[in-house]
C-alpha cells in the first residue's frame, strides 16, 4: 500500500490527488469519500441528514444508507427515552417523588398504575 499521491509497485509513480481534502486518494482516479460526501471526487454533500434539517427528532442521531442504493435513505438511532423511525415518540416513564418526612423504617410500597389506551 502506498501513501497519498503515490502509486506503483514500489510506490514511486507520482500523481496528483483531485480529491476534496477530507477524503482519501486511492488513485489519480479513485476517491474514497467519508460518510457525508459523494461524488467522483468527494465534493458533494449529503443533505439527509444534516445537522439543520435532520430528519430525526429531539437531537437523535441520523445514519445515512449506502448512497448506491438510495440516497434519500436514512436511519434514526434513538437514545433510551425516544422511539419510533423518526425517534419523535417519547417512551411512558413513571416519576414517584416520596415526601422527605417519610421515615426509613418504611420497607414496601404500594404503587398501583392503569393503562389508558387511545381509540378503543
Amino acid at each position: 500500500q502506498c501513501v497519498q499521491g503515490y502509486s506503483g509497485s514500489k510506490c514511486r509513480i507520482q500523481y496528483n490527488c483531485s480529491c476534496s481534502s477530507d477524503s482519501f486518494c486511492y488513485t489519480s482516479s479513485i476517491c474514497i469519500c467519508p460518510l457525508n460526501k459523494y461524488d467522483r471526487h468527494c465534493y458533494l454533500k449529503h443533505s439527509i441528514c444534516s445537522a439543520k434539517s435532520s430528519p430525526c427528532k429531539n437531537n437523535e442521531l441520523c445514519v445515512r444508507f449506502d448512497d448506491r442504493t438510495d440516497r434519500n435513505k436514512f436511519a434514526c438511532l434513538c437514545q433510551k427515552r425516544f422511539y419510533g423511525t423518526r425517534c419523535k415518540n417519547t417512551k411512558h416513564r413513571i416519576h414517584a417523588k416520596f415526601d422527605k418526612d417519610i421515615r426509613e423504617e418504611t420497607i414496601a410500597f404500594v404503587l398501583h398504575y392503569i393503562t389508558a389506551y387511545n381509540n378503543v
